[in-house]
């Protein structure tokens, strides 16, 4: 599996294409490669809390249905995965969260993607980790590496961050929260105010608690001129001397519903 950064390797005798083209020589046919796509932008947007209800309208009017064959790879996933993606004998997986593969098992690992937790059980890269592939960097420092989110979703550990927006999406991972709350804070959120009252204070033991807030929140773009109310329910434990939230659960108010 490849990450590169074309512009880190410099000028390369006939053009970026002989990148993908020398690494499969030294693969062989019997060897595979494989690289991350994506899909363009705003193809997997909708429904992910982020975009106002007229942006999100505007996007079902206009933006043309999601072809895994002939959509261009995600900008953000550099210059070669889209060479190595038009170039005859490559392969793509039926899914928005799209690799590009080449070579002796590519029908194998483009077979199955799930709809939920795309990167972790039975996706291409469950069976990239049970073929023992490598990863190469060219130009690219850890922090590109598609495959940490693999770990992410099929990791268990105690105290697992997992959140479950109103929605229905699921951000799974400590990455995939914080990058969440960045895009939502810088869009819809942008303006937004959120207040926070508490109800209930419970400790069920010395190091742990359990804690109930009254939220409301205004200006949100999604739903203009209106106050959206919830109730969070906390369940917080002290470890190393420091109280952290180890579960929590947000749940919408209906609008008729009292203080």
């Amino acid at each position: 599996m490849v990450h590169a950064s074309v512009r880190a390797v410099g000028a390369v005798a006939g053009g970026p294409d002989q990148i993908h083209l020398a690494l499969k020589e030294v693969l062989s046919p019997e060897g595979t490669l494989i690289m991350y796509a994506g899909c363009p932008a705003y193809v997997d947007e909708v429904g992910r809390g982020h975009l106002t209800p007229d942006q999100e309208r505007e996007l079902l009017e206009k933006l043309p249905a999601f072809d895994p064959f002939t959509a261009r790879a995600q900008r953000e996933n550099g210059t070669l995965v889209e060479f190595l993606r038009t170039y005859p004998g490559s392969a793509v997986n039926q899914h928005v969260t799209r690799f590009v593969v080449w070579g002796g098992r590519a029908s194998d690992l483009v077979s199955n993607q799930p709809r939920n937790y795309a990167f972790g059980f039975g996706s291409v890269l469950d069976r990239f980790a049970n073929l023992d592939g490598k990863i190469l960097l060219l130009g690219c420092d850890h922090d590109n590496v598609t495959f940490l989110h693999y770990a992410e979703h099929i990791v268990d550990i105690p105290g697992k961050r997992v959140v479950i927006l109103w929605t229905g999406d699921v951000w799974k991972g400590r990455n995939a929260i914080e990058e969440g709350h960045a895009a939502v804070h810088k869009t819809v959120f942008r303006n937004s105010i959120q207040r926070e009252r508490l109800e209930e204070l419970t400790f069920v033991g010395p190091d742990a608690a359990v804690v109930r807030f009254y939220s409301t929140l205004t200006a949100d773009e999604r739903a203009p001129g209106k106050t959206i109310r919830s109730r969070k329910i906390l369940i917080v434990t002290k470890r190393a001397g420091e109280w952290k939230v180890g579960w929590g659960q947000n749940t919408r108010l209906a609008d008729s519903t009292r203080e």
